[in-house]
Parts: C-alpha cells; sequence; structure tokens
C-alpha cells in the first residue's frame, strides 16, 4: 500500500509550522505537524459550482442565492456535477435541524427544490462541533457543551480569546445523546431537504476539549463521524475543511487545502484587504506545491476562484489564483457575486471554466 507523507495538520494550516504557531486553531494542540497516510482511492468525480460565502459572507437570503444559481446554470461546460453550496450564515451554530425565519422565511427545503429545479444541485455548509452561545441548542442542551470552569471555546485566535471575535463552543462527542442529535440532523439535511453536498467545516475544534491528552482520542471520534456519513449517505459528496488530515483519508470525497482565499469582510477595506488576500494567495501557493499529491486521497479543494476588484487582487493575482486552482485539478468553485460580474471580461483574459 502507497503511503503519503502530508505536511501539515489541518485544512488551512501552512505546509510548514513556524516557531510561533499563530493563530492557535491552525496548529495541533498536541504537536502534530505531518501525517503518513495510505492511499485510498476516491471513486466520485470532482465537482464544479459557486459557494455564497466570498460574496456575502453570513449576510444571505434566497434571493441572492437564487440569482446567482441563474447565472451559474449555463455557466460550465460539459458538466452535469453543478452544485450551489449556501455557505454559513443560514441558521445559528447547533441550531442544524432549523433555518433562519428572516433570511429563508421559506425554510431549507424549499430552497433545495428550487435549486435542483434550475438542473443545479444543492449544497450546505455546517460546522457540526461548533454552538453558537444564542443558538437553541446551548439554550436547551448545556449539558451537552465541553465545560471546564466555562464553556470551552473551539476556535483559539490567540492562547487567550479576543472579545471583539465571536465564541464558538465545542460539543462534548462523547455523549451518545450529542452523536444522536447530530446523526438526526445529517438525516434532516439530505433525506428531508434534499441537499446532496455537505461542506463540514472546522471539524479541528473538538481538538482543544482540554481533556484529551493526545490526539488518538479526537482522531477516532472525526473518522468515525465521518465514515458514518460516507457509508450511510454514499451519494452525497462531502468536503472536510479546517479539518485535520489523518483521520480524514478514505471519509470525505475533497479536502480543502489551505486557508480561505479572501475574507468576505474586507472587501473594500484597502490597503487591509490587499496585505490579506496577498498573504492568503501565496500560502495557496506553497501548500499547493506540497500537498499536490492529496489527489491520490481526496479531490483538492484550494478554494475558490474570486475575480472582483473588491477583494484588493491585482488582474496579475487573479490570472495567478486561476492558474493555480485549475493546475489542481479537484474542486472548482467561483465565489464572486455572479450578479456583478461581466462574463464577456473574463472570455477576454481566458478564464475558461473547465
Amino acid at each position: 500500500m502507497t503511503k503519503y507523507n502530508i505536511p501539515g495538520w489541518q485544512s488551512w494550516s501552512p505546509y510548514k509550522t513556524p516557531f510561533l504557531k499563530l493563530p492557535s486553531y491552525l496548529y495541533s494542540p498536541h504537536g502534530i505537524d505531518r501525517w503518513l497516510i495510505e492511499k485510498k482511492d476516491n471513486q466520485k468525480q470532482s465537482i464544479k459550482g459557486w459557494c455564497s460565502w466570498y460574496a456575502y459572507g453570513e449576510n444571505i437570503n434566497e434571493e441572492k442565492i437564487l440569482q446567482n444559481a441563474i447565472k451559474i446554470k449555463d455557466f460550465f461546460s460539459n458538466s452535469n456535477e453543478k452544485y450551489v453550496l449556501i455557505d454559513d450564515g443560514w441558521t445559528k451554530c447547533g441550531d442544524w435541524k432549523i433555518s433562519s425565519s428572516t433570511k429563508l422565511p421559506k425554510g431549507m427545503k424549499n430552497l433545495s427544490r428550487k435549486i435542483k429545479n434550475m438542473g443545479l444541485k444543492p449544497g450546505l455548509w455546517i460546522a457540526p462541533f461548533w454552538v453558537d452561545p444564542k443558538s437553541n441548542f446551548a439554550r436547551k442542551h448545556p449539558g451537552w457543551i465541553v465545560k471546564t470552569k466555562r464553556f470551552v471555546e473551539g476556535f483559539p485566535i490567540l492562547p487567550f480569546s479576543i472579545p471583539f471575535f465571536k465564541f464558538r463552543y465545542i460539543v462534548d462527542m462523547e455523549n451518545p445523546k450529542v452523536i444522536s442529535y447530530l446523526k438526526s440532523c445529517i438525516k434532516i439535511i439530505v433525506e428531508d431537504w434534499g441537499f446532496e453536498l455537505i461542506k463540514l467545516d472546522f471539524l479541528n475544534s473538538i481538538y482543544f476539549n482540554p481533556k484529551y491528552k493526545s490526539s488518538e482520542v479526537p482522531d477516532k471520534i472525526l473518522n468515525e463521524f465521518l465514515t458514518w456519513i460516507r457509508k450511510t449517505y454514499p451519494s452525497v459528496y462531502t468536503i472536510g475543511c479546517g479539518c485535520p488530515l489523518g483521520p480524514a483519508a478514505g471519509a470525505v470525497d475533497a479536502m480543502r487545502i489551505s486557508a480561505d482565499i479572501v475574507n468576505p469582510y474586507l472587501q473594500n477595506i484597502w490597503p487591509i484587504n490587499i496585505f490579506f488576500n496577498s498573504q492568503r494567495l501565496s500560502l495557496l501557493e506553497k501548500n499547493l506545491k506540497h500537498r499536490k499529491h492529496f489527489s491520490k486521497i481526496w479531490h483538492i479543494d484550494p478554494d475558490v476562484f474570486v475575480s472582483s476588484k473588491t477583494n484588493g487582487f491585482s488582474m496579475k493575482q487573479v490570472n495567478k489564483l486561476y492558474k493555480l486552482i485549475t493546475s489542481a485539478k479537484g474542486v472548482f468553485f467561483l465565489g464572486d457575486d455572479l450578479s456583478k460580474i461581466n462574463f464577456e471580461d473574463w472570455n477576454k483574459l481566458k478564464f475558461h471554466m473547465p
């Protein structure tokens, strides 16, 4: 059996661990900085589509989703695997059985059906191990959340939490009731609402349970949860994100290999977005070089292609991003607000979608 030496702890980690491990969520609390992974062939086709996060952040609604779905319908040539991925913002973390009544008043099942009626496939983002302190989950099931003297933060920016960042607690995955609840959420998302893609995000969060002194237990928990989804719903396409790499081998269809290429909340904020997004582009280039053999284990997800000027990329950088993503020969998603893109300009620049 061929084995691959994969550098980095999780999806967003740089291929080479720096001396100063900041922000903390990028690095293993147990000192892991690479994995030796056996090849496990992926039998599914790689996919294409559009993701809501990069254009809108959490500020989504049904109208925005559908107006982009209309644009993407005939966008990719020779492909029956075109997805519309509804990212963060559709509910509070933990409340995975209900959607926002203000953003999506007709519900997820209705939106999923409309996407399918357009000849596209609906996808949905979840962070299954995260809990929003303001969620119904946190109010009804405080005993299901990891707690020492206080609830444990699952997104450590620094060794201490910073007040202006959102707090996200982590669920106790050793509690059978929590596992049963999450499985029932996946069942509703797939069987009732009809979603055909699930992006599983912030899967690294359970490793920050202070109870764990090694990665053995969270590795097992993560692998078993992802394997359950894959075996129970083999036709559903799964993407691991913010995901420790080793335990997900053979358990998801695609894996992110670098950090978000842009931050939607930095749009039009010059020069901050120019510096931030340039750093992300450089990280993608380096990570792709050292993780390209991921394709033997999962489809590579290098993150979305964006060309909007609001992100602060120069045209040279946009061209570079396009070449990096297409060279990965894996997942290809668009991230712009497509209603504001001049596709004739794309054709002039030879951005021919695969």
